[in-house]
């Protein structure tokens, strides 16, 4: 499943969400960041010093619409130089998670769930 991250109405990038913490609602991923991105990185860089704090509009979408419901959302730059950006979004519910995540269950949890 592919996800965009936003801020504001600005599309910042696409992830797959690949990595995560169930029992803590926690979701991650590498951001494959939008020419948006590229264009304001350095700005990013020079006033949060490469992590966007949670209070900037940060959202996370279905690629087919609708919001993740989480909060916050981090998005988290440091490699000034290198591809790597990552995305986190935090407390999703745990119905949503599982339902949005089975694959991250799986690992966590074992392939029948327990």
């Amino acid at each position: 499943m592919r996800f965009q991250v936003y801020w504001g109405d600005v599309l910042l990038g696409e992830t797959a969400l690949e990595a995560g913490d169930p029992p803590m609602g926690v979701a991650m991923g590498r951001l494959f960041p939008s020419p948006d991105y590229c264009r304001l990185r350095k700005n990013f860089i020079s006033i949060w010093g490469g992590r966007l704090p949670q209070h900037s509009d940060l959202e996370v979408r279905f690629s087919g619409g609708g919001k993740l419901d989480g909060a916050p959302v981090w998005l988290e730059d440091y490699d000034m130089g290198k591809a790597f950006i990552e995305v986190t979004i935090f407390a999703i519910d745990y119905r949503i998670y599982a339902e949005t995540f089975p694959e991250h269950n799986a690992l966590y949890y074992g392939k029948s769930g327990d």
